[in-house]
């Protein structure tokens, strides 16, 4: 009889194997998804706002929130442009410091552009939601490349970059 090995399941297997398959992408694939990607984030940005009676709190919220994936898919879709060390995303102080100065002046420039569109405005406290989701992927990134992640580390630096995501949209929509 052969042994066979099950395949490993859960959130750490599923995110390591979409990993390889996002830093196998050739250069210019990447920088497609990540001018595309830029594309969609000022396509958003610049939509006209929607005239509200009243305020809706659970609407803002959810725009706001809106901000963390938004920057944080922008942050992921760059990763394959770091260098590599032992086949994932070299994720150092240094590329850290740059992806996250990258999110927060997309972030900042985003507020500004909002600013200048009859009926928007700009908030800060979006950047800090802008910032959140990009540190977000960065810090579950980072430890799937650590030969020590475990699914219960995984699930928990998931659960607790969602809480932090949370929170700075909660802060945004309360802060208008």
């Amino acid at each position: 009889m052969s042994s066979s090995v099950a395949p490993e399941r859960g959130f750490r297997a599923a995110l390591r194997w979409l990993g390889q398959g996002l830093l196998s992408l050739p250069t210019a694939a990447t920088l497609s998804l990540v001018l595309g990607w830029s594309y969609l984030m000022y396509w958003a940005v610049t939509l006209p706002s929607e005239e509200l009676e009243g305020v809706n709190y659970l609407k803002n919220f959810l725009n706001d929130l809106g901000h963390a994936p938004l920057f944080g898919l922008w942050v992921l879709w760059m990763l394959p442009l770091l260098p590599r060390r032992e086949g994932w995303a070299s994720l150092g102080p240094r590329a850290w410091a740059v992806l996250l100065g990258v999110a927060l002046a997309g972030g900042a420039g985003t507020e500004l552009l909002q600013a200048s569109i009859p009926g928007r405005t700009a908030s800060w406290a979006d950047v800090l939601t802008d910032v959140s989701g990009a540190a977000s992927v960065l810090w579950v990134a980072t430890y799937l490349g650590s030969s020590e992640a475990t699914e219960a580390g995984t699930r928990s630096r998931l659960m607790r970059g969602l809480l932090a995501c949370c929170a700075s949209a909660l802060l945004a929509t309360l802060s208008v």
